[in-house]
Order: structure tokens, then C-alpha cells, then sequence
């Protein structure tokens, strides 16, 4: 079990997104914004991240790069319906271990978040 935090401003996906993670033995704080993320993250241990890339006040690119100064070896999954070849770049360049292209099977993402936990 690993507790990760969930961060997507569609709160129809995010609920979505949640219940797979904890029907899959994961303990999930879930926020609806970056800066709400962002806050949480820097004041509280996470083993993992889930992040959508668009957001209000603050994009997953941006919050990737504050978790991963501030913790180097937590691993971070990138989730968009953005094009998949800018987005890539992108996400690689801000240090995300992953990447998730919406729409994407609940199973595929646990899958995901399974095989990058230590």
C-alpha cells in the first residue's frame, strides 16, 4: 500500500481515478488544484503522485518540478488529454516517471502506479 496523492481539477475523473486507486490498496488524498497540491505536498509524505497536467492556479509540470526538488526519489505519474508528442517532451523535461494519456482503463493506471512503486 502506498499513499499517493491525486491532483485533477475534473472531479467526475479524479473521483474515478480515486476509487481505482483504493480498490487497489492505496490510501488517496485527492485535490481538485495546484496550489491546493502543491501546499499539501510540501507539508505532508507522500510515496506517489498522480497529477493532471491542466489545472487551475498551478500545472502539473510546474507542481513535478517542486516535488521532485524536494523529493528527488518519489515518483511522480503525469496524466493529459494533451497531444502526446508536446506533452511528453514536456512532462520528461519537468522529471515525471510516467506518462498517462486520458482517456486510459482504470486498470492500466493502477498497473502503472504498481510497477513504479519501490
Amino acid at each position: 500500500m502506498a499513499r499517493i496523492l491525486l491532483a485533477d481539477d475534473n472531479l467526475e475523473i479524479a473521483k474515478m481515478m480515486r476509487d481505482a486507486l483504493e480498490d487497489g490498496g492505496h490510501e488517496v488524498r485527492c485535490v481538485h488544484d495546484g496550489c491546493q497540491a502543491l501546499k499539501i505536498a510540501m507539508n505532508e509524505d507522500f510515496d506517489f503522485y498522480v497529477l493532471d497536467v491542466r489545472m487551475p492556479m498551478l500545472d502539473g509540470y510546474s507542481l513535478t518540478l517542486s516535488i521532485k526538488r524536494k523529493f528527488p526519489g518519489r515518483r511522480v505519474l503525469l496524466v493529459t488529454g494533451l497531444d502526446p508528442k508536446k506533452y511528453e517532451v514536456m512532462a520528461n523535461a519537468a522529471g515525471a516517471d510516467a506518462t498517462l494519456q486520458k482517456p486510459f482503463a482504470m486498470p492500466d493506471m493502477i498497473d502503472l502506479v504498481n510497477g513504479l512503486l519501490p
